[in-house]
């Protein structure tokens, strides 16, 4: 357990967290994050900020405000307008380097663990949207005891999240899991970078929450995460 103040400028813990649509990963790393300050990283955010970015020097001689054009990227009204450029500047990248959107995920979840660590905040690393191999090799690479967690999601759960949250046709939301990125996670059984843990995602963000609190607690040998209040840091 990291005690006050002090903080490794090497990661003590890092997750990877995969899955079907719908499972709850963006959550999980979100309350992490809040609850924790645990750093998140996600190639695809990494790519949507870095196109964001160029976006934003080409309409403004800067990206100053390239928050703009990425907002745009993730909000349900205006999203489409974006998919088919995203699509071709991440396949534009990746052709070229197979590893490079997850290796500049990688660097930029390391950097900015280390400012929270040099201000002495206790922390960790969370990967969230894995969803290539490639991606894992590359966290496992920086940080060969990264704990990989999938999170398993019913076929029928995944139609009502993207059918009714998400607002996909019937049509769609079966294509979209037809071709789901999550499929090649089966090829990864029996090897280095399977899941060391494996979570129900079917009892909704709560048992969720619950599981892999759980799994931290096993990991850390019965110690448990800090959590940071008022500048204090705090055993949970």
């Amino acid at each position: 357990m990291t005690k006050k103040g002090t903080a490794t400028l090497d990661p003590p813990y890092v997750f990877i967290l995969s899955g079907g649509i719908g499972a709850g990963k963006t959550r999980i790393a979100n309350q992490l994050k809040a609850d924790f300050h645990f750093v998140v990283g996600s190639p695809a955010a990494v790519m949507k900020e870095t196109l964001a970015r160029h976006l934003a020097v080409q309409a403004n001689g800067d990206d100053d405000y390239w928050e703009a054009f990425y907002n745009e990227m993730l909000d349900q009204r205006t999203k489409a307008e974006y998919r088919l450029l995203l699509q071709g500047f991440g396949e534009f990248w990746s052709n070229r380097d197979n590893y490079y959107w997850a290796d500049q995920c990688v660097a930029k979840a390391s950097k900015e663990y280390k400012t929270l660590a040099l201000a002495g905040i206790p922390s960790g690393i969370v990967f969230d949207s894995i969803r290539r191999d490639k991606e894992i090799f590359a966290v496992m690479k920086q940080w060969p005891k990264a704990v990989h967690i999938r999170l398993l999601i019913d076929h029928a759960r995944q139609l009502d999240y993207l059918t009714h949250v998400l607002g996909y046709t019937l049509g769609k939301a079966v294509t979209t899991l037809e071709h789901g990125s999550e499929h090649w996670l089966d090829s990864m059984d029996g090897t280095p970078y399977d899941a060391k843990y494996v979570i129900d995602a079917n009892g909704g963000d709560h048992m969720t929450w619950v599981q892999l609190m759980g799994i931290v607690t096993l990991e850390m040998g019965g110690a448990k995460l800090t959590e940071v209040k008022n500048g204090e840091a705090v055993p949970t």
